[in-house]
């Protein structure tokens, strides 16, 4: 249980009628579990393919490094479009026929991505370098502002005609706020780090910042003033991910999970907890907001996912590693996921079956060229 440091409002439990399958916090299945496609087979990826993998292909492939950070775009009619950040300082984007390298391996462009539109029309990509420079790509690489202390967390507004609009947390306490021409900062927290940040802007206007400190607190941005929503935490309990719906005149929802793996939802003004602390740190979580419901995916202990729409479910997962990128989309017909390992392989859960998208666990072989593995699709 999240323990707070001063007194807080009740906190009200939220959880699922049906108990009788314990999955998580509780589980409401109905049938069985969804299962694993078998990996040595070709199989469709339902509603968003038409056509059959290859994977003797994308298992002899290598990136020449490991994924640290993932993003997709689900408008693909084949496939869903990414862009991957890996630990050799490079980032790639696949197209869903191509697999393009974006910036180059010398020292002074090696960087670390924050936030991606992979839409492969109009690729935009914000990340930091070594001296603590955004750069932002959108066909080429720019640099929108500099930073005395290295960025903590991001958000991003992208838009296919002006800059994007940027919400950076420092390592040093600052929020600043990039506003397509200019940098402004909002607000000062000394002998902190902004961990997790969140915002809703629009040009000319100020934005609306959620952000998450290193001591456990939440604090919100409402465009004139700032406001403490939930204190710091025990000592060692600290946010996770982050995630909120944001309009003007309305309060915030706001979705937050934990290194002791709790998840907790602030919303009309009233904290509740959706999952119960297990001691397992939530390493990843997406979560969608509509019509003021809020449903997500997380994952564990290596390779675990689990997914909550008012209850929880567990998947059984092909991933055996580390999740670094994690992306979802909740719709009337279920779930569809979009995970990254560790070791480069890319996984896809379509509501009913995982497929791999890329698989390496053969080795980093780069003598199957991506191209004719990605033409495969066509077949």
């Amino acid at each position: 249980m999240i323990k707070f440091s001063k007194p807080q409002a009740t906190i009200n439990l939220i959880t699922c009628a049906t108990l009788a399958s314990v999955v998580l916090l509780s589980g409401c299945f109905s049938g069985s579990a969804p299962q694993n496609s078998n990996s040595n087979q070709d199989a469709p990826l339902n509603e968003l393919a038409e056509a059959s993998w290859e994977t003797r292909y994308s298992n002899a492939y290598g990136l020449g490094g490991d994924i640290i950070w993932h993003a997709a775009n689900f408008t693909q009619q084949k496939t869903p479009a990414t862009v991957l950040g890996l630990s050799n300082g490079l980032i790639k984007s696949y197209d869903g026929y191509g697999l393009y390298t974006l910036n180059d391996s010398n020292t002074g462009n090696l960087l670390t991505p924050w936030a991606a539109d992979a839409n492969p029309m109009q690729v935009q990509v914000l990340a930091s370098d070594p001296s603590n420079q955004l750069r932002y790509y959108t066909g080429k690489w720019s640099t929108l502002a500099q930073f005395s202390a290295p960025i903590s967390s991001l958000s991003a507004n992208f838009s296919t005609l002006n800059a994007p609009l940027v919400l950076v947390g420092t390592a040093d306490g600052d929020v600043d706020y990039y506003n397509g021409t200019t940098l402004q900062t909002l607000k000062k927290f000394p002998n902190q780090k902004v961990t997790q940040i969140a915002a809703l802007s629009s040009q000319g206007k100020q934005p609306l910042v959620v952000a998450g400190l290193d001591n456990g607190s939440i604090q919100y941005f409402n465009g004139t003033q700032w406001q403490e929503l939930s204190p710091p935490l025990a000592t060692g309990i600290q946010i996770t991910n982050m995630a909120q719906q944001l309009n003007p005149g309305a309060n915030p929802i706001i979705v937050a999970s934990y290194n002791d793996g709790s998840v907790i939802q602030i919303k009309d003004g009233q904290l509740s907890q959706l999952k119960l602390t297990d001691g397992k740190d939530i390493k990843l979580m997406n979560v969608q907001i509509q019509n003021n419901t809020v449903q997500l995916v997380i994952s564990q202990t290596p390779g675990s996912i689990s997914y909550y729409d008012t209850c929880w479910h567990q998947l059984v997962s092909p991933n055996k590693s580390n999740l670094i990128g994690l992306t979802s989309v909740f719709s009337t017909v279920g779930v569809r996921i979009v995970a990254a390992e560790e070791a480069g392989n890319i996984n896809y859960f379509n509501g009913k079956n995982w497929q791999a998208i890329l698989n390496t666990q053969y080795g980093t072989s780069n003598s199957v060229d991506f191209g004719a593995w990605s033409n495969s699709l066509s077949n």
